[in-house]
């Protein structure tokens, strides 16, 4: 079962997908590599990921030219935890890293449609985002969108990507900083993934990110996105292990989905033996909300006391 994949994008516009099963991988241009990429721009045995348990690391293997995550150089042969989605560059490659589970997942709607490219005659700057909306389930792999940036002047030029509109803990921004040559594009990947608590309900969020040119600051770029943050369900139970001869057995309830949740009950004896009062209703639990239910017991067949 695959734990995770790279997406290689090539320099001529070419991906390449490379499913990540073994708890070792080793990348590089040698044919010993678990991943071969045929590029002079990388070393022999570039990087590793290994796999430990839970932790999945990133190690740079000395090479010539650097591994870089998020744009930031990693030391050699140092460590690196990887978190659900990372951008690595590694010589004219751009890799990026998705992190794949075996829980259950949720189709995501299609996204059709870029946004359409904003420029700018004066700042001579253009971008735009590969989707228009994104459908979000709190806690699931972390989704999505790409932010295209091109510089369309003749100089070098720094930009800043900033992002606002939903909550700052749900977003990362692979590459706050970037700089560009005359003409060159850079993708910088936006990773949105609410947590997974009950208060985050199901809504709607209009996400604004803003591209400024370093040197320009009143020449800002801005484009959006629709961010749509669904509903999850999580349910929990609890009984009394032992009750006393006529009090009820307490039954615990615990609504640890983020929409309201309808319970009914059943109880069943061994041998059918007893008979239980049980609500004549479902009961109802807000996200988050905990009920204890007491429910009454007796046995069907009383003893018969004679004289």
């Amino acid at each position: 079962m695959a734990y995770g994949r790279l997406d290689v994008y090539w320099p001529d516009g070419r991906l390449e997908t490379y499913m990540l099963e073994e708890d070792t991988i080793s990348v590089g241009r040698a044919d010993g590599n678990t991943v071969a990429l045929d590029t002079e721009t990388i070393s022999r045995y570039h990087f590793s990921i290994i796999k430990d348990g839970e932790d999945i690391r990133i190690t740079d293997l000395d090479s010539a030219n650097g591994t870089y995550m998020d744009g930031i150089a990693l030391v050699g042969n140092q460590p690196y935890d990887l978190g659900d989605v990372e951008e690595i560059q590694v010589g004219s490659l751009r890799i990026i890293y998705r992190k794949m589970d075996d829980s259950a997942t949720v189709m995501m709607a299609a996204m059709e449609e870029d946004t359409a490219p904003v420029m700018d005659s004066l700042s001579l700057t253009r971008i735009s985002l590969d989707a228009t909306r994104l459908d979000v389930w709190p806690a699931s792999n972390s989704c999505t969108s790409e932010l295209a940036i091109t510089n369309l002047s003749d100089e070098t030029r720094r930009f800043t990507v900033q992002a606002a509109g939903i909550p700052g803990e749900w977003l990362r921004i692979a590459r706050p900083e970037v700089e560009l040559e005359p003409e060159e594009t850079a993708y910088v990947l936006l990773s949105i993934k609410p947590p997974r608590r009950p208060n985050v309900a199901a809504n709607e969020y209009t996400l604004t990110v803003e591209v400024t040119p370093n040197n320009a600051p009143e020449q800002a770029l801005q484009t959006s996105l629709q961010v749509v943050v669904h509903t999850y369900s999580g349910f929990g139970i609890g009984i009394a292990p032992q009750v006393d001869v006529d009090d009820p057995i307490s039954v615990f309830l615990h609504n640890q989905g983020s929409a309201l949740l309808s319970i009914g009950l059943k109880a069943k004896s061994q041998d059918d033996a007893l008979v239980f009062d049980l609500p004549a209703r479902p009961v109802s639990l807000q996200p988050g909300q905990r009920l204890r239910v007491d429910i009454g017991i007796q046995a069907k067949n009383a003893p018969f006391i004679g004289a």
